[in-house]
């Protein structure tokens, strides 16, 4: 069937109508539906109100978790200076508590043991492995107490025994110095015969010192 050449130039343009429309389809379905990108930009703005954005609309993640970095670190900074000194006052606690301890052990020593007086090492008022010797071991403090080098949250524990012409123990002292001084402690101590403790947080305390009230 020969067609004339006007039924041919018809037939010519209903097919390109066709391809163009099907070239649209084409371009459309790749963009997306119409408004898709009025719909996506709203979406961004919807987007984590509040939050840093960056340049395409979107949050910026990375300035968020910067921002939470940095109260983190200024609640470290409140908070660790804080325990610091809560154990330090725990350890300075603990060490006056231990020098009453041995206060109150060495008048009941020296109550028992007349011909020795005090005592002249801290292990003589630990246990002993028998009751042989009361003076040698008056067990009168625990075990952990009762060591020559005594060294008992954060402060180090020094005993020094002072004797008469005839050999006995009529005085002591004991001192009690923390073991880094500003972070284990802060203040020194200082006992004796008398039963006052004193206290300095400048060096070495000693019979000169405050009185702990």
């Amino acid at each position: 069937m020969e067609w004339s050449a006007g039924e041919q130039r018809k037939s010519n343009g209903q097919h390109g109508a066709r391809n163009s429309i099907f070239l649209l389809a084409v371009y459309r379905n790749r963009r997306g539906r119409p408004g898709a990108s009025r719909a996506i930009g709203d979406q961004k703005k919807r987007w984590a109100p509040g939050r840093p954005r960056n340049g395409d609309g979107w949050p910026d993640f990375g300035l968020h978790w910067c921002g939470l970095r940095s109260i983190h670190i200024d609640i470290a900074a409140i908070a660790i200076p804080n325990l610091l000194r809560a154990k330090m006052a725990a350890n300075e606690a603990s060490a006056v508590g231990t020098l009453r301890t041995f206060n109150t052990a060495m008048v009941t020593y020296v109550t028992e043991c007349p011909k020795i007086g005090y005592l002249k090492d801290l292990r003589s008022l630990g246990p002993g492995l028998s009751d042989t010797d009361k003076c040698a071991h008056a067990d009168l403090v625990d075990a952990r107490l009762g060591t020559a080098l005594l060294v008992k949250y954060g402060y180090h524990f020094f005993y020094t025994p002072q004797f008469d012409a005839d050999g006995l123990v009529t005085r002591y002292v004991l001192a009690a110095d923390p073991v880094t001084p500003g972070t284990s402690g802060v203040r020194h101590f200082f006992t004796d015969e008398s039963g006052v403790i004193r206290y300095s947080a400048r060096g070495g305390a000693d019979v000169n010192s405050e009185p702990l009230m």
